[in-house]
């Protein structure tokens, strides 16, 4: 252990220098966190977690306060709302809104000036595909774009197939 002096004031004053393990948290301190990380002010989730019903509201805000800016508790919440954060990131609709918002910054010549005009046509199309989808990105079965092919049968008899086959075969021997 170091030990430290203080100099200064009227008398020296000696403390110990130890490193504060962390500890595990409290049911109360678990339940004002989860409170917060939540949305709840941190004036509410202190009068959820914590037995309130005999302080003053000024106490409360102040008892709050220091809850929320105690070093473990602050470090938790905030690796907790980043998770979180990170979380709605990665879910498919937020996905499919930033795949949509960056289709239609490519198509966009005044937004881009450095795409190509192959790369805006590429891009319309793959909005044009997608226009008719619901907003959580599900495929709804409908797209701006039908690939369409016709196909077009003659009704022939046997004999005037078989004559095109002889036909063939005759211009293949010769």
């Amino acid at each position: 252990m170091t030990k430290l002096t203080i100099v200064g004031g009227k008398e020296a004053k000696t403390q110990s220098k130890t490193k504060r393990r962390k500890r595990p948290f409290t049911g109360r301190q678990l339940a004002f966190i989860e409170g917060v990380v939540n949305g709840l002010s941190q004036t509410e989730s202190y009068k959820q977690a914590y037995s309130t019903s005999k302080m003053s509201i000024g106490t409360i805000y102040s008892r709050a306060y220091d809850c929320r800016h105690h070093g473990q508790i602050s470090d938790e919440i905030n690796r907790r709302i980043e998770a979180r954060e990170a979380d709605k990131r990665l879910s498919r609709g937020s996905r499919y809104d930033l795949v949509i918002s960056r289709l239609v910054e490519e198509s966009d010549p005044t937004m881009r000036e450095d795409t190509s005009a192959a790369s805006r046509v590429a891009a319309l199309r793959a909005l044009g595909s997608v226009a008719m989808s619901d907003t959580a990105g599900a495929d709804t079965g409908q797209s701006m774009f039908v690939e369409r092919q016709s196909v077009t049968s003659e009704e022939r008899s046997s004999e005037e197939v078989m004559a095109e086959l002889q036909r063939r075969l005759a211009t293949l021997d010769q």
